[in-house]
């Protein structure tokens, strides 16, 4: 390797800098890093952009990003090492191994498997809120899955969830007697030589071990952590194996090197090939995701989509999460791929970047992604505006009590609780970090405003003689009903 990045860059990526750095305008994207191996080889590994606005920092290839539901695959593959060991059977109950596991559907709770929850078929809801917010309840995550409702039914169809894939975490300290961070760390990061990977649920800073993660607000950039320290690393502890691994764009080629190779690293079978050939198996079929010019047919594999890209069969999977996105992409039998690392919230710059690679390695036409994306984020924005003026408008007359009646604490088994208070002439409602506003409505209810990974709208109601709160945390599945525990103050 050479200072910028890569030895001989192949003819075919002449120009790619340009058009990242071009897109990286067009996306309003801060740093990124971007990786292409070919055959066994990393042909181009190059930072771009800045990891602080403030302080100009540059990206590297030795940059660490949090790499969010990328995190799947190592688990998938730690899974599989336990596989080959003889330690877990992919269809076999989970309960055979974790006795106190439970859910909310009673077929589920006798029936699903690891197979189930890598392949997102369990029913379970999402529930983003709760997840990234957990430390709203210090309950044990298998405690709080019982309260968590399903959005389809058991096996029914696809539903992708980190609450389900977080349970593997137990799994995998039942049957090694170590920590999910040790077994990826020992078993992965170490033979592969990633050392430069670390996880989110350790105590980082920054700028020093990862970038500024940026989000968009008002059509400009913000830092969603405004300055300070890592803060996610409690949180992300009882979800680490849906989305906690941290990696340099150079640990991530070796990574992509290793599941383009059959599972092998220097000549050693770090997991077995036939049991990683199943885990890139296409098993679960899903029309959910957004079909494109040249990708149709979507499924899931083990940790993995599957999605074809103009005829050439393509396991990938993206990571987003607050202030940061990314994705890892390769071409099966063309032993081609690429990893795009960035300090930007969800962006098309990701999808735009790994579509024009492989249209240079295989030597296609290049197809206009910068357009496709476009359309479809004012199509978004269109939709967004609709449902926006489509809601009820608040009314100028007062609320049924007043607003002092409505404050207090309210608590769900599987959320934790909430505190709604008075703010001026208002109501706000506080849940683990998240403040949204409410303003009354009609009866008992308010309209919510305010913004998670992406914004929370709706309306929450209070029932009974305000002795609970439902609130639409969960837009595939009922509204979360908190029950009131104590008044403000108390």
């Amino acid at each position: 390797m050479t200072r910028s990045g890569q030895a001989h860059i192949p003819p075919e990526l002449t120009g790619l800098d340009r058009f990242i750095r071009k897109g990286m305008r067009e996306w309003n994207v801060p740093g990124a890093a971007v990786g292409i191996v070919k055959g066994n080889r990393v042909v181009y590994a190059r930072g771009f952009g800045v990891t602080d606005l403030t302080s100009g920092e540059p990206v590297t290839e030795h940059t660490r990003f949090p790499i969010n539901s990328m995190t799947k695959a190592f688990t998938a593959t730690v899974l599989g090492q336990l596989v080959d060991d003889g330690r877990l059977a992919w269809d076999r109950p989970l309960r055979d191994y974790l006795p106190l596991f439970r859910m909310h559907d009673p077929v589920a709770t006798e029936r699903t498997t690891t197979r189930d929850i890598l392949l997102h078929r369990t029913g379970l809801a999402p529930h983003h809120v709760a997840m990234f917010s957990s430390l709203a309840t210090r309950a044990p995550l298998l405690e709080r899955l019982p309260h968590l409702q399903p959005s389809l039914d058991f096996r029914s169809g696809l539903c992708y969830t980190n609450a389900a894939v977080a349970v593997t975490r137990d799994l995998v300290e039942r049957l090694t007697g170590r920590s999910w961070e040790h077994v990826v760390s020992s078993r992965i990061f170490k033979p592969l030589g990633m050392g430069e990977s670390q996880f989110a649920t350790e105590d980082l800073s920054m700028p020093e071990d990862i970038p500024v993660g940026y989000v968009r607000e008002g059509g400009r950039l913000v830092p969603w952590l405004k300055g300070k320290s890592f803060p996610l690393a409690e949180a992300y502890r009882p979800k680490a194996p849906a989305c906690a691994v941290v990696a340099s764009l150079s640990d991530m080629c070796r990574w992509l090197r290793f599941q383009m190779n059959g599972g092998r690293v220097r000549g050693q079978q770090i997991i077995g090939e036939s049991t990683l050939a199943e885990i890139h198996l296409s098993q679960m079929a899903t029309s959910k995701l957004v079909r494109l010019k040249g990708l149709f047919d979507t499924s899931f594999a083990l940790g993995w989509r599957v999605q074809p890209y103009r005829g050439h069969r393509r396991l990938w999977h993206g990571g987003s999460g607050r202030g940061y996105s990314g994705t890892i992409s390769f071409l099966q039998e063309e032993s081609s791929g690429v990893v795009i690392l960035t300090n930007s919230g969800v962006s098309p710059l990701v999808h735009v970047v790994q579509f024009n690679v492989f249209d240079r390695l295989l030597g296609l036409s290049r197809l206009r992604w910068n357009e496709e994306f476009r359309k479809i984020a004012r199509r978004r924005a269109a939709r967004a505006q609709r449902n926006a003026s489509g809601r009820s408008r608040p009314t100028d007359a007062p609320p049924p009590r007043p607003l002092a009646a409505y404050e207090g604490c309210y608590a769900h088994p599987g959320y934790g609780r909430l505190t709604v208070s008075s703010c001026g002439e208002g109501l706000t409602m506080s849940y683990s970090g998240l403040r949204l506003s409410m303003r009354y409505a009609q009866g008992d209810m308010f309209d919510i405003s305010g913004r998670h990974e992406e914004p929370i709208t709706g309306q929450a109601s209070f029932r009974g003689n305000v002795s609970a709160v439902a609130v639409p945390f969960e837009p595939s599945a009922e509204d979360i009903v908190f029950t009131r525990v104590n008044k403000a103050g108390r």
